[in-house]
């Protein structure tokens, strides 16, 4: 696997994680009232628990679907630019930093660290 395959793979398991959580896509907010993460859509989505945790919801709607989606997108643009740039050198700085957020990952290769 070449490290744009990788980047694309990490791509669609993170759209259709996005995907089976919310398939409308919708915007998250934190309400710090109920403890409650909501849809902009009226609905409850998750309660966050007790109050320590305020910082884990206020972080949840932070990252919602919609914006992993959007996050997604604009990667996938990237990744084609840093492509054409790259002329076929698997080192290019830019595709290293794309891959970057996956380096936890057990497919992500030690020679793609930034």
């Amino acid at each position: 696997m070449n490290i744009a395959d990788f980047i694309v793979a990490r791509l669609e398991e993170d759209e259709n994680a996005a995907q089976a959580i919310d398939p409308d896509h919708r915007d998250w907010s934190y309400d710090q009232n109920s403890r409650a993460i909501r849809t902009a859509v009226p609905g409850l989505v998750a309660e966050v628990g007790d109050d320590n945790t305020h910082a884990a919801g206020h972080h949840v709607a932070r990252h919602d679907p919609a914006r992993i989606l959007r996050a997604a997108y604009a990667r996938r643009y990237m990744l084609a630019l840093a492509e054409v740039c790259a002329r076929g050198n698997p080192n290019d700085r830019m595709l290293r930093c794309l891959a970057a957020p996956w380096s936890d990952h057990p497919d992500f290769q030690r020679e793609w660290e930034i």
